[in-house]
Protein backbone atom coordinates (compact mmCIF):
# COMPACT_ATOMS: atom_id res chain seq x y z
CA UNK A 1 0.00 0.00 0.00
CA UNK A 2 2.88 2.48 0.96
CA UNK A 3 4.95 1.42 -2.57
CA UNK A 4 1.60 2.24 -4.84
CA UNK A 5 0.04 5.04 -2.31
CA UNK A 6 0.80 7.84 -4.87
CA UNK A 7 -1.06 5.77 -7.48
CA UNK A 8 -3.74 5.14 -5.24
CA UNK A 9 -3.78 8.63 -4.36
CA UNK A 10 -3.14 8.43 -0.70
CA UNK A 11 -1.22 10.94 0.73
CA UNK A 12 -1.27 10.42 4.12
CA UNK A 13 -0.55 7.27 6.24
CA UNK A 14 -2.78 4.16 5.82
CA UNK A 15 -4.14 2.47 8.22
CA UNK A 16 -7.21 0.87 9.94
CA UNK A 17 -9.26 4.08 10.57
CA UNK A 18 -8.61 4.75 6.99
CA UNK A 19 -11.23 2.34 5.98
CA UNK A 20 -13.14 2.82 9.10
CA UNK A 21 -13.81 6.64 8.60
CA UNK A 22 -14.70 5.82 4.85
CA UNK A 23 -17.27 2.72 5.90
CA UNK A 24 -20.55 4.61 5.91
CA UNK A 25 -19.58 6.02 2.23
CA UNK A 26 -21.21 4.42 -0.99
CA UNK A 27 -18.01 3.31 -2.82
CA UNK A 28 -17.28 0.97 0.40
CA UNK A 29 -20.40 -0.27 0.57
CA UNK A 30 -19.96 -1.29 -3.12
CA UNK A 31 -16.77 -3.11 -2.25
CA UNK A 32 -18.30 -4.93 0.59
CA UNK A 33 -21.10 -5.88 -1.88
CA UNK A 34 -18.53 -6.84 -4.52
CA UNK A 35 -16.82 -9.16 -2.12
CA UNK A 36 -19.86 -11.47 -1.40
CA UNK A 37 -20.15 -11.62 -5.48
CA UNK A 38 -16.59 -12.74 -5.55
CA UNK A 39 -16.89 -15.37 -2.90
CA UNK A 40 -18.94 -16.85 -4.12
CA UNK A 41 -18.23 -16.97 -7.44
CA UNK A 42 -16.33 -20.75 -6.40
CA UNK A 43 -19.47 -22.50 -5.46
CA UNK A 44 -21.63 -21.05 -8.35
CA UNK A 45 -23.69 -24.22 -10.10
CA UNK A 46 -22.91 -26.29 -7.03
CA UNK A 47 -24.83 -24.88 -3.93
CA UNK A 48 -28.64 -25.20 -4.49
CA UNK A 49 -30.25 -24.08 -0.86
CA UNK A 50 -29.93 -20.87 0.71
CA UNK A 51 -31.66 -20.58 4.61
CA UNK A 52 -31.92 -16.65 5.47
CA UNK A 53 -32.13 -15.74 9.24
CA UNK A 54 -31.69 -12.24 11.31
CA UNK A 55 -29.63 -10.90 14.04
CA UNK A 56 -28.11 -8.16 15.65
CA UNK A 57 -24.44 -7.18 16.20
CA UNK A 58 -23.74 -5.69 19.59
CA UNK A 59 -22.01 -2.23 19.77
CA UNK A 60 -21.47 -2.28 23.76
CA UNK A 61 -20.47 -5.07 26.06
CA UNK A 62 -23.16 -4.72 28.37
CA UNK A 63 -26.12 -5.91 25.60
CA UNK A 64 -26.30 -9.65 24.26
CA UNK A 65 -28.86 -9.73 21.10
CA UNK A 66 -29.74 -13.24 22.41
CA UNK A 67 -30.88 -12.24 24.98
CA UNK A 68 -32.76 -9.52 23.92
CA UNK A 69 -34.53 -11.53 21.22
CA UNK A 70 -34.96 -14.44 23.82
CA UNK A 71 -37.03 -11.78 25.80
CA UNK A 72 -38.80 -10.56 23.16
CA UNK A 73 -39.81 -13.73 21.75
CA UNK A 74 -41.29 -14.10 25.00
CA UNK A 75 -43.13 -11.17 25.43
CA UNK A 76 -44.93 -12.16 21.55
CA UNK A 77 -45.82 -15.24 22.56
CA UNK A 78 -47.90 -13.44 25.53
CA UNK A 79 -49.51 -11.57 22.56
CA UNK A 80 -50.00 -14.43 20.58
CA UNK A 81 -53.71 -14.80 20.68
CA UNK A 82 -54.24 -10.62 20.15
CA UNK A 83 -52.67 -10.84 16.95
CA UNK A 84 -54.41 -14.32 15.56
CA UNK A 85 -56.04 -11.86 12.71
CA UNK A 86 -53.01 -10.75 11.67
CA UNK A 87 -51.43 -11.88 7.72
CA UNK A 88 -47.71 -11.22 9.20
CA UNK A 89 -45.93 -11.50 12.22
CA UNK A 90 -44.46 -8.73 13.95
CA UNK A 91 -40.80 -8.70 12.63
CA UNK A 92 -39.20 -6.07 14.12
CA UNK A 93 -35.66 -6.80 15.89
CA UNK A 94 -35.05 -6.73 20.19
CA UNK A 95 -34.30 -2.83 20.50
CA UNK A 96 -31.24 -1.36 22.61
CA UNK A 97 -32.34 -0.01 25.97
CA UNK A 98 -28.68 1.70 25.57
CA UNK A 99 -28.91 5.61 26.41
CA UNK A 100 -25.86 6.33 24.02
CA UNK A 101 -26.05 6.20 20.22
CA UNK A 102 -24.54 2.43 21.02
CA UNK A 103 -26.80 -0.33 20.28
CA UNK A 104 -27.52 -2.67 17.43
CA UNK A 105 -26.44 -3.23 13.66
CA UNK A 106 -28.97 -5.58 12.80
CA UNK A 107 -28.68 -7.72 9.33
CA UNK A 108 -30.90 -10.36 7.60
CA UNK A 109 -28.22 -12.96 5.86
CA UNK A 110 -28.61 -15.61 3.02
CA UNK A 111 -26.47 -18.20 3.30
CA UNK A 112 -25.43 -21.45 1.87
CA UNK A 113 -26.74 -24.92 3.23
CA UNK A 114 -23.86 -26.86 1.67
CA UNK A 115 -21.10 -24.26 1.61
CA UNK A 116 -22.08 -21.97 4.24
CA UNK A 117 -20.47 -19.07 2.57
CA UNK A 118 -22.44 -15.84 3.21
CA UNK A 119 -24.56 -15.40 -0.07
CA UNK A 120 -26.54 -11.98 0.50
CA UNK A 121 -26.50 -9.49 3.39
CA UNK A 122 -29.37 -6.45 4.57
CA UNK A 123 -27.93 -4.44 7.16
CA UNK A 124 -29.71 -1.38 9.35
CA UNK A 125 -29.54 0.59 12.39
CA UNK A 126 -32.94 0.52 12.94
CA UNK A 127 -34.66 -2.33 14.59
CA UNK A 128 -38.05 -1.14 13.19
CA UNK A 129 -36.96 -1.88 9.95
CA UNK A 130 -38.22 -5.40 10.12
CA UNK A 131 -36.59 -8.67 8.96
CA UNK A 132 -39.41 -8.72 6.00
CA UNK A 133 -38.23 -5.22 5.04
CA UNK A 134 -34.79 -6.54 4.28
CA UNK A 135 -35.22 -9.78 3.39
CA UNK A 136 -35.83 -8.35 -0.22
CA UNK A 137 -31.91 -7.11 -0.70
CA UNK A 138 -30.50 -10.18 0.90
CA UNK A 139 -32.49 -12.60 -1.19
CA UNK A 140 -31.55 -10.30 -4.84
CA UNK A 141 -28.13 -10.35 -3.83
CA UNK A 142 -28.13 -14.71 -3.64
CA UNK A 143 -30.22 -14.63 -6.87
CA UNK A 144 -27.42 -12.36 -8.57
CA UNK A 145 -24.72 -14.36 -7.71
CA UNK A 146 -26.94 -17.91 -7.90
CA UNK A 147 -29.81 -17.86 -10.45
CA UNK A 148 -30.38 -21.29 -11.04
CA UNK A 149 -31.10 -21.77 -7.32
CA UNK A 150 -33.65 -24.42 -5.94
CA UNK A 151 -34.43 -24.16 -2.34
CA UNK A 152 -35.22 -21.02 0.06
CA UNK A 153 -35.23 -21.73 4.11
CA UNK A 154 -36.55 -19.56 6.33
CA UNK A 155 -37.94 -19.16 9.63
CA UNK A 156 -41.81 -18.11 10.52
CA UNK A 157 -41.20 -14.51 10.26
CA UNK A 158 -40.71 -14.95 6.32
CA UNK A 159 -44.33 -17.35 6.57
CA UNK A 160 -46.01 -14.36 4.57
CA UNK A 161 -47.62 -14.29 1.22
CA UNK A 162 -45.79 -11.63 -0.70
CA UNK A 163 -42.23 -13.46 0.35
CA UNK A 164 -43.29 -16.69 -0.58
CA UNK A 165 -44.92 -14.72 -3.65
CA UNK A 166 -41.41 -13.19 -4.55
CA UNK A 167 -39.82 -17.10 -4.05
CA UNK A 168 -41.50 -18.83 -6.36
CA UNK A 169 -41.43 -15.91 -9.18
CA UNK A 170 -37.77 -16.66 -9.07
CA UNK A 171 -38.49 -20.36 -9.97
CA UNK A 172 -37.49 -21.56 -6.61
CA UNK A 173 -39.38 -23.10 -3.50
CA UNK A 174 -39.92 -21.44 -0.53
CA UNK A 175 -39.80 -23.42 2.92
CA UNK A 176 -41.32 -20.69 5.83
CA UNK A 177 -43.07 -21.98 8.76
CA UNK A 178 -46.80 -20.68 8.18
CA UNK A 179 -48.22 -19.67 11.39
CA UNK A 180 -50.73 -22.00 12.97
CA UNK A 181 -53.65 -20.08 11.71
CA UNK A 182 -53.25 -19.30 8.34
CA UNK A 183 -55.50 -20.26 5.19
CA UNK A 184 -55.23 -21.38 1.66
CA UNK A 185 -56.19 -18.44 0.47
CA UNK A 186 -52.99 -17.27 -2.14
CA UNK A 187 -54.84 -14.00 -2.48
CA UNK A 188 -52.66 -13.45 -5.19
CA UNK A 189 -49.73 -14.88 -4.16
CA UNK A 190 -49.49 -18.52 -6.15
CA UNK A 191 -46.57 -19.71 -4.44
CA UNK A 192 -49.10 -19.71 -1.18
CA UNK A 193 -51.02 -21.86 -2.12
CA UNK A 194 -48.31 -24.67 -3.26
CA UNK A 195 -45.89 -24.02 -0.33
CA UNK A 196 -48.89 -24.75 1.61
CA UNK A 197 -50.36 -27.64 -0.46
CA UNK A 198 -46.60 -29.34 -0.03
CA UNK A 199 -46.67 -29.27 3.73
CA UNK A 200 -50.08 -30.60 4.03
CA UNK A 201 -49.52 -33.61 1.34
CA UNK A 202 -46.33 -35.13 2.92
CA UNK A 203 -45.39 -33.18 6.45
CA UNK A 204 -42.29 -35.02 7.26
CA UNK A 205 -40.34 -34.38 4.26
CA UNK A 206 -41.70 -30.89 4.20
CA UNK A 207 -40.17 -30.24 7.77
CA UNK A 208 -36.90 -32.27 6.84
CA UNK A 209 -36.11 -29.77 4.44
CA UNK A 210 -37.31 -26.82 6.36
CA UNK A 211 -35.20 -27.69 9.12
CA UNK A 212 -31.58 -27.28 7.18
CA UNK A 213 -32.80 -23.63 8.18
CA UNK A 214 -30.63 -24.40 11.78
CA UNK A 215 -27.36 -23.92 9.10
CA UNK A 216 -28.34 -19.85 9.63
CA UNK A 217 -28.16 -20.10 13.10
CA UNK A 218 -24.40 -21.82 13.09
CA UNK A 219 -23.40 -19.35 10.18
CA UNK A 220 -24.52 -16.66 12.78
CA UNK A 221 -22.74 -18.12 15.97
CA UNK A 222 -19.26 -19.07 13.59
CA UNK A 223 -19.56 -15.09 12.44
CA UNK A 224 -19.77 -13.59 15.90
CA UNK A 225 -17.18 -16.45 17.65
CA UNK A 226 -14.50 -15.36 14.97
CA UNK A 227 -15.41 -11.13 15.26
CA UNK A 228 -16.47 -11.19 18.43
CA UNK A 229 -15.53 -7.79 19.44
CA UNK A 230 -18.46 -5.06 19.51
CA UNK A 231 -18.59 -2.60 16.65
CA UNK A 232 -16.98 0.53 16.40
CA UNK A 233 -19.13 3.39 15.18
CA UNK A 234 -17.70 6.25 13.47
CA UNK A 235 -19.01 9.61 14.20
Amino acid sequence: MLLFREKLGIGCHFSYKTIERGYDKGQVNKILDEIVVITNESVEGKEEIFSFDGTGFSASNKENYADKRQKQNSKKGRKKSKSANKEQADDSFPESNSVAKKGFSYAVLGRGVRHKLISGISISPNHSVGETTMFSESFDQTLNCHPDLDSVLGDGIYGCRWITNLVSENHATPYFLPRSNVTFKSIGALGWYDMLYSLWEDPQEWLEHYHLRSISETVNSMVKCRFGAPLEETT
